[in-house]
């Protein structure tokens, strides 16, 4: 928090401590068709060497947009949630940063390669469940 007020901090001390203290944090995380995607590639260099999974970040040049409009309808909705969103804070993470398991792996009923299930597992036969 400290850090956004930069060289005003010093000065505004007892204000920087009275936001901190009454400061909620919330973390979202925006719809797959407008969030960042992680390309999944499985390698072999050559046959001497064995297969490794590479990942990939492709950027979605949407993605700060949205999260720029749903901060700005948080702003909007500021008295009747009771709180007040700070854009300047707003921070959009690098693609596949999160704290919920599969959340780079897409989903579906009944998934195939690289797809999980409804509750984040590989298909059957790819070794990772049992």
């Amino acid at each position: 928090m400290g850090k956004a007020f930069g060289p005003l901090r010093r000065p505004l001390g007892f204000l920087v401590r009275d936001l901190q203290e009454r400061m909620i944090v919330a973390q979202g995380y925006l719809h797959s068709k407008h969030s960042s995607r992680i390309a999944v590639c499985l390698r072999q260099a050559n046959t001497s060497e064995q297969e490794r999974l590479e990942l990939r970040a492709e950027l979605n040049a949407s993605a700060r947009a949205q999260a720029r409009k749903l901060v700005f309808q948080l702003c909007k909705q500021a008295r009747r949630i009771g709180a007040v969103p700070l854009p300047i804070m707003l921070n959009i993470a690098e693609p596949g940063r999160g704290f919920h398991s599969g959340g780079s792996f897409p989903m579906a009923t009944d998934p195939r390669g690289f797809q999980t299930d409804l509750l984040g597992r590989l298909p059957v036969g790819s070794g990772s469940r049992g």
